[in-house]
């Protein structure tokens, strides 16, 4: 990969005076200790962005070059995770570099995102095929499986012209360029506050789709919460890197959330590629009986999912994992009410994280919530 930009760093030049430098005694040492605080934060964040940058630049060379499913999942999570961490690193929203980078990351997202439900739809319809035992059932299969991997190459086509127009391979460069704009230009909020102020949005905005769900459990709705579930999983993952502790079983609850509404969106699109093969082709006309097998197929997984919404609201509500996210969120949420409130500690109250804990920060609501809005358009295309 000799042709993959590499991040030079500058030298720093070591005093060789052996005795250790003295802390400026001007500083008061509670000032000192809350500069400590944003500072690591950002260096974590460092070092974090710089790892996802090789990631990016790796597997955005890759799916230009090969076709694996897996390249083409794990770049679209780390731009995900990319944009997450400039969130916090980046409060400031107006600035035209940070539009540009959060633009590309969108581009390359939406780009993938038709490509990537070809790939998860071949991956079930081969499966059925080879468990199929009657002809007729088989050559459906066979027929679903044709009519997507016909999709899949013009899928592939299209993302690698949209990739190419989306700059991605600059990406890193223009990263750099944006933070070496200095704290003052980029915002200058603690990383700590902004994710924590994030968790509290991500989770109110949860709670909203999951209750939207529950009350009208159509496709948009479930495929809403599908989202806010993966976007506030990624917020709580950040926020552990950050050094918060007791996530280790939320993040492994949230996985199980993520699966189920994985399943229930594959299930979904396999059924939108079943009746788009039996629209383009004669067989509805010269193989009645295997048309009647693939709507049956459609029909079982239609009250498959049904069931699965079951045991997700269940999940969602009533398991110990759901218990512990809320009271998690309390002690998250009231820390940073504590770190925002005036000194009459009135920031003691537990946030609830839908209202209030966008209406205690001044800056940290607006910080997360704007990029949250313009990825919630992209993730509506589709995930």
């Amino acid at each position: 990969m000799a042709g993959l930009a590499v991040k030079r760093y500058p030298l720093r030049v070591v005093s060789e005076n052996p005795n250790p430098p003295v802390a400026d005694q001007s500083v008061p040492i509670s000032e000192q200790a809350g500069q400590a605080r944003p500072n690591e934060g950002r260096a974590r964040l460092h070092k974090l962005l710089a790892k996802q940058l090789r990631n990016f630049t790796i597997l955005f060379a890759r799916t230009l070059a090969e076709e694996d499913a897996d390249t083409v999942h794990d770049l679209r999570v780390c731009t995900r995770r990319l944009q997450q961490i400039l969130t916090a690193l980046v409060p400031e929203k107006n600035l035209s570099k940070a539009r540009s980078v959060r633009r590309t990351l969108r581009r390359v997202r939406r780009a993938l995102g038709s490509w990537r439900n070809c790939d998860v739809a071949l991956q079930w319809v081969v499966r059925h095929e080879r468990r199929a035992s009657k002809p007729a059932r088989k050559s459906g299969w066979r027929l679903v499986r044709e009519s997507i991997a016909a999709e899949r190459q013009e899928a592939i086509e299209g993302a690698r012209r949209k990739l190419y127009k989306a700059d991605g391979v600059t990406l890193a460069h223009r990263v750099q360029q944006l933070l070496a704009l200095g704290q003052d230009r980029l915002g200058g909020a603690d990383p700590h506050a902004v994710v924590r102020t994030a968790v509290a949005d991500a989770a109110a905005q949860w709670r909203q789709a999951l209750e939207r769900a529950q009350a009208d459990r159509s496709v948009q709705n479930i495929h809403a919460l599908r989202i806010r579930t993966k976007r506030l999983r990624y917020w709580v993952e950040l926020a552990r890197d950050l050094g918060c502790s007791q996530v280790s079983a939320l993040i492994g609850w949230f996985k199980l959330m993520q699966d189920r509404l994985g399943r229930w969106h594959d299930r979904q699109e396999l059924g939108r590629f079943i009746t788009r093969a039996l629209a383009n082709s004669d067989v509805l006309i010269a193989q009645p009986a295997v048309a009647v097998e693939l709507l049956r197929e459609v029909e079982k997984d239609l009250k498959i999912s049904s069931r699965e919404v079951e045991e997700l609201f269940r999940l969602a509500t009533q398991s110990e994992g759901a218990r512990q996210l809320q009271r998690w969120l309390q002690s998250y949420c009231a820390a940073s009410a504590r770190e925002t409130a005036a000194p009459a500690g009135d920031g003691a109250t537990p946030i609830e994280p839908p209202p209030s804990a966008s209406t205690q920060s001044t800056a940290g609501p607006q910080t997360s919530q704007q990029p949250q809005s313009s990825d919630e358009a992209d993730e509506e295309v589709r995930n």
